[in-house]
C-alpha cells in the first residue's frame, strides 16, 4: 500500500458506476450521455450503433453496478479512420501529487474490472495535454467472458509537467474499436501525442460483431506501483 491515505486515494470519479444522473441508458455515441463523468467519443462509422447503459452486476463480489456497452448494429468492417472509445478526464489540479516535470515524479497505477464477450487485445491510453502533449498506453487481453481485473502501471514523467489548474490533467481512454490510423505508433513509454499512439496494440473485432458487449466497473487511479483493493 503506498504511503497515502486509504480513503480518498482514487483520482477517478464514479468508478463503481453507481451514479447516472442524466439517464440510465442511451443510444448516443458521443458526449456525456448517462453515467456521470464518463464521456464517449467516436467517428468515421458507416453503420455502427449501440447502447450505453448502467447495468446490474450479480457475478462480481463487492460491486452492484457497471457500465455496459452493447453493439446493436455492427460495422461490416473497421475503416482506417474509424474510432470509438470511452474516457474520463481527470482535472490537472487533482494530479499535482504526481510531481510530473520534476526529478521526484511518481509512478501511478490504473486498475479496473472488465468483462467482454469478444476475445482480443484491447488498448487503454492516458493522454497528458499540458506542457508537451504526451501519451502513454498499454493493453489487456480478453480470452473469456468472465470478469477480470486489469492493472496498468503508469511510469513517472520527469520531463513534462501538469499545470496546476482546472484543465485536463489526464484524459484516460478505454478503446472499444479503432482503425489502423490509431494503432501504429508505440506508446509503451511517454511519447509525444500522435493519432497512431491513441490505441497502439489494439486488435479486436468487437465493432463488427452484433450483440457484442463490453462491461467495466471498479475503476481506480492511485499513487504507487501496486493496485490496492477498490
Amino acid at each position: 500500500v503506498p504511503a497515502t491515505p486509504l480513503s480518498h486515494r482514487n483520482f477517478i470519479q464514479n468508478g463503481a458506476m453507481k451514479i447516472a444522473q442524466r439517464a440510465i441508458s442511451s443510444t448516443a455515441s458521443s458526449g456525456y450521455n448517462n453515467l456521470d463523468r464518463f464521456r464517449w467519443t467516436g467517428g468515421g462509422h458507416a453503420s455502427m450503433a449501440g447502447t450505453i447503459a448502467q447495468a446490474a452486476v450479480t457475478d462480481l463480489e463487492g460491486f452492484s453496478k457497471c457500465l455496459k456497452y452493447t453493439v446493436t448494429t455492427e460495422e461490416s468492417s473497421i475503416s482506417a479512420g474509424e474510432y470509438f472509445w470511452m474516457h474520463q478526464r481527470v482535472e490537472a489540479q487533482n494530479l499535482q501529487c504526481l510531481s510530473y516535470g520534476t526529478s521526484n515524479a511518481k509512478i501511478s497505477t490504473l486498475s479496473f474490472y472488465v468483462k467482454c464477450n469478444v476475445n482480443g487485445t484491447y488498448a487503454v491510453s492516458i493522454q497528458k495535454p499540458d506542457s508537451t502533449d504526451q501519451i502513454f498506453g498499454s493493453t489487456y487481453t480478453v480470452s473469456n467472458s468472465n470478469w477480470q481485473r486489469v492493472s496498468i502501471t503508469i511510469p513517472a514523467n520527469t520531463a513534462q509537467g501538469i499545470t496546476d489548474d482546472n484543465g485536463i490533467g489526464f484524459d484516460i481512454r478505454w478503446i472499444l474499436f479503432v482503425g489502423s490510423d490509431y494503432t501504429g505508433t508505440s506508446n509503451t513509454s511517454w511519447v509525444d501525442t500522435a493519432n497512431g499512439a491513441y490505441a497502439y496494440g489494439h486488435n479486436t473485432t468487437m465493432g463488427t460483431v452484433d450483440n457484442s458487449t463490453w462491461e467495466i466497473t471498479g475503476i481506480q487511479l492511485e499513487l504507487g506501483s501496486q493496485a490496492t483493493p477498490f
